[in-house]
């Protein structure tokens, strides 16, 4: 328990929890994915330190001191590769010369791990809690705080350029973060390593910056919306529709395109796309300067605009214009370019032309009558029990609310029967639950035979079946549950491969309703509770147990 309170342990607690929430809150997109890995290299470093503090074995301790290290060697360059991607300069991680800027951690992590006559570091032989560190230690500091100063350089020239105030408040959570991960860093080589002669050990000094800088930037997450613009659309989403979409950033860097675009505009993620570059290579009848100016002076507006890309082929196109807008901030814009070829061709011939609008009306058409049967579907699961088939319980005590009211105030009678099958309990014990619920299947099947078009029955419990008998009288309802009766002890269901079968009986309580304008408010429990359930118990099983409202007895024969 001593253990779990250690503060390196409970800070990859904390970090495991942040990775838990950030991934189930938002869509993975690359930026995602490299956030997630430079969090996972963190988390890395506080359960090393704990392992570190929890063993007694020198080996083990240099071990995980150097598995540490390294993993720190990737935060680093974790950190370096979300700022780039950060701050719009993502294209550069895919050149070869962004290759470059691994060789440190490369030769740093080798040279932690091979540990040549204890270069890197070694065990303290006096304190099992304490190493003598070396020169590749020194050279693996002087390699982290390199690339914690390269991000640094990238913020501050990203601060200085014209990004929008949500940007440069999202990149300074960022540098906020950073500079606090440094400088507790740089505190615990001080104290634990440089001065550790002279005091004792502190730990959790780098993982407490880990956590603070993590943390600043979940915040960054929620507040400023730093990733939103790749989550809102998706490239599976996108790449689904036949019609060219491009994202862009505040800046006009190319976010995301789906793969019918790429092919035509020439250009790739994260170039920067030049609107009036673009069109001067279109030819457009009219409206291209008035278009260009309210697309740079009106950016929080949309707009539209009809060319033709490609004049030797006639490639009608028209692009539409929306802004991405974020707590009333523009974050980006959303283009789309739709190939109106056809249907300029299809003006041109007023019977194609009433084809095309055909075929829209009967897409509609099928669509809603898709939507029509996926709704009539979706309430049927609400309403249908899935063993049997027929209502549940639910739908049937709601329709039994209103049917009792309704009846009561136009004096319609109404009946009642509550099936319960005697013994099911051993049926399930003896045969399975497979020929339980075949059991019931078939009780029910008897049952819809026995029924007119308006009689409703329902699963009122595990083997209890409820039958409403609108407009029936006490004498109907008695006939009735006399066949039912008899027709469940004939029905014979087979339980084996072998032909072997068994039959069941019911034991039934029976709810006639005469209402006459003296009777008080019925209410449907009070009807099932006091009546019908009583009525079973005092019969038995295989009987039929009668109770009555607003009716004589003495009338019954």
């Amino acid at each position: 328990m001593i253990l779990l309170l250690k503060p390196d342990f409970i800070v990859f607690l904390v970090l495991l929890f942040l990775l838990i929430y950030f991934f189930v809150t938002v869509t993975i997109t690359s930026l995602h994915k490299v956030y997630l890995f430079f969090h996972f290299c963190m988390m890395q470093w506080s359960l090393l330190q704990f392992l570190i503090s929890t063993v007694n074995s020198r080996e083990l301790q240099l071990f995980f001191l150097k598995a540490a290290f390294v993993d720190l060697s990737m935060v680093a360059i974790g950190w370096l590769a979300f700022t780039i991607f950060l701050t719009g300069h993502s294209a550069f991680l895919r050149s070869r010369a962004s290759l470059l800027i691994y060789i440190p951690v490369l030769l740093a992590a080798i040279g932690i791990m091979l540990n040549p006559h204890g270069l890197f570091a070694l065990p303290s032989p006096t304190d099992v809690s304490r190493r003598i560190y070396g020169p590749i230690f020194w050279m693996t500091v002087v390699f982290l705080f390199g690339y914690i100063a390269a991000s640094v350089m990238i913020i501050s020239r990203a601060l200085k350029s014209d990004l929008t105030s949500r940007s440069k408040k999202a990149i300074k959570q960022v540098l906020y973060g950073i500079s606090i991960l440094s400088l507790l860093a740089l505190l615990d080589i001080l104290l634990n390593v440089v001065f550790s002669a002279w005091l004792p050990i502190i730990p959790g000094l780098t993982s407490l910056g880990i956590f603070m800088s993590v943390t600043l930037f979940v915040i960054s997450l929620h507040r400023d919306k730093v990733l939103d613009i790749a989550i809102i659309a998706h490239k599976d989403i996108v790449n689904m529709i036949q019609q060219g979409i491009m994202v862009l950033d505040e800046n006009e860097i190319i976010m995301d395109m789906n793969k019918s675009l790429r092919s035509q505009v020439g250009l790739k993620i994260s170039d920067r796309f030049d609107m009036h570059a673009f069109l001067s290579r279109a030819y457009v009848a009219e409206g291209l300067d008035s278009f260009l100016e309210h697309y740079q002076r009106y950016p929080m507006t949309k707009g539209k605009l009809e060319f033709v890309y490609d004049p030797l082929k006639q490639h009608c196109m028209t692009i539409h214009v929306s802004p991405v807008i974020v707590h009333g901030e523009r974050i980006g814009r959303i283009v789309t370019f739709e190939d109106v070829s056809e249907i300029y061709h299809l003006l041109e011939k007023s019977s194609l032309q009433n084809q095309a609008l055909r075929e829209q009306n009967k897409s509609l058409t099928r669509i809603r009558d898709e939507l029509s049967q996926t709704n009539a579907k979706l309430e049927q699961l609400a309403v249908i029990d899935s063993l049997t088939g027929c209502y549940n319980r639910h739908y049937l005590t709601q329709r039994l609310e209103h049917e009792v009211l309704k009846n009561q105030s136009q004096r319609i009678p109404f009946a009642l029967l509550l099936l319960d099958i005697d013994r099911f309990k051993v049926v399930n014990d003896q045969y399975g639950h497979l020929v339980g619920d075949a059991v019931i299947c078939s009780t029910v099947n008897v049952i819809l035979q026995a029924l007119l078009p308006q009689d409703i029955v329902a699963r009122y419990g595990g083997e209890e079946l409820l039958i409403y008998l609108p407009q029936a009288d006490e004498g109907d309802a008695d006939v009735l549950a006399e066949r039912l009766r008899s027709s469940i002890e004939a029905n014979e269901i087979e339980v084996g491969e072998d032909g072997a079968t068994l039959s069941v009986t019911v034991s039934m309580g029976m709810l006639s309703i005469e209402p006459s304008g003296e009777m008080p408010a019925l209410y449907l429990k009070d009807l099932l509770a006091a009546a019908t359930r009583r009525s079973i118990k005092r019969n038995g099983r295989g009987a039929i147990g009668l109770s009555a409202e607003g009716h004589d007895p003495a009338r019954r024969p």
